[in-house]
Formats: structure tokens, sequence, C-alpha cells
């Protein structure tokens, strides 16, 4: 009888991780969901308030996927998310928070990570994605990402939203400036400050 307990305990712990694990998980990429993100990249925040250092937000995005999605069809477009999921998690760091965010828009937090540093993460990130096509049954598909970053000491003001729609700025930019490129925030508030040329 004991063991029959025990057994059943252990099945409904088992149940309940899974349970937990679906509520976290995007089913489609098996990376965290934007749930997930938000109550990782909180705590990030917060660590990096507390230890006065620098927090990054990367935002990608898959060039022309509505393009992919009309051409190719709906079940290549999913493989095609599955295989930036798969490039991404390659080219980051155990550390780095990744998630999907929205359809073909994915999300990373970067903890204790300059923006020299961050930008280089972004850069290789780019750049393994549109050197590695993805195999379909009659050809190979290139697939390229706009990548957006933002870097910043937070202070007890800052929220995780904010540092993201900056991040989303850039990657607006990028996605403006050609496509395939990193944009940092801080090379659009530099731009932004430069002096108007008279007229």
């Amino acid at each position: 009888m004991e063991q029959r307990v025990a057994e059943r305990t252990q099945e409904l712990e088992h149940a309940n991780l899974k349970l937990e694990a679906t509520a976290h998980t995007d089913s489609l990429t098996g990376l965290n969901n934007r749930g997930h993100y938000f109550e990782l990249g909180e705590t990030a925040l917060k660590k990096a308030v507390r230890s006065n250092s620098p927090l990054a937000v990367i935002m990608f995005d898959a060039d022309h996927f509505k393009t992919v999605n009309d051409t190719y069809g709906h079940a290549a477009g999913d493989r095609a998310l599955v295989h930036l999921a798969q490039m991404a998690l390659q080219a980051l760091r155990d550390t780095d928070i990744l998630a999907r965010v929205g359809g073909e828009e994915f999300a990373v937090v970067l903890e204790n990570t300059t923006e020299q540093s961050a930008a280089e993460v972004a850069e290789r990130l780019r750049a393994s994605i549109a050197a590695t096509p993805l195999i379909l049954d009659t050809e190979e598909l290139v697939l390229t990402v706009s990548v957006g970053l933002a870097c910043l000491k937070p202070d007890r003001a800052t929220s995780l939203d904010a540092l993201l729609g900056l991040a989303d700025k850039a990657l607006y930019a990028a996605k403006a400036g050609g496509r395939n490129r990193v944009c940092c925030y801080s090379a659009l508030q530099a731009d932004a400050n430069q002096p108007t040329p008279p007229g």
C-alpha cells in the first residue's frame, strides 16, 4: 500500500513538473514563451540593479517571413522558426535568456554584459543564421534576421518592458536600413543628437 502511494505521489510530481514546463514553453520551438521570458527577465533586471551591472536586451526577427509562408507553406514556416530557435541556442551563451515572444520575433536577455559584448553576440547570431540555410525537401532556404540591441545599467525605475521597447526601436531601424543587420539603440540616439546640417 505504501509503495503504491509513493508511486502515485511520484507520478503526480512528474505530471506537475510537466505542466509547469508546458506553461513556460513555446510549443513550436521549445524555447521560453513570452510570459516566462518576462519572469526570468525581471529577476535578471533586479540582480543587475543590486550589483550595478549592465543588462542588454536583443530582439531579432525573421526577414520577409510572410514570403516564406506564402512561397513554401506554413509547415515550412514552422520549420524555419524551429531552425532559427536552434541556431540562436547555438550562438548564445548558456546564461542568456532566450524566448520566442511573438510570431517570428525572438528576444534575449544578456546579464552582466556590456553593449560591445552584446553586439558581438548579436552579430555572431546574425551571421550564423545567414550562413546556415534550412534544408527543405527540394531546396535550401537561406534565412536572415534583423537584430535590435539595447543596453544600460538599470536602476529601480527601469522596466524590462521599456528596455525591450528600446531594442524594438533598434530592430525597426535594422529593418529600415536594409535588413540582415544589427542595430544598437545607442547608435540611434547618437544620430538623433547630431546637429542638423544647414539647408
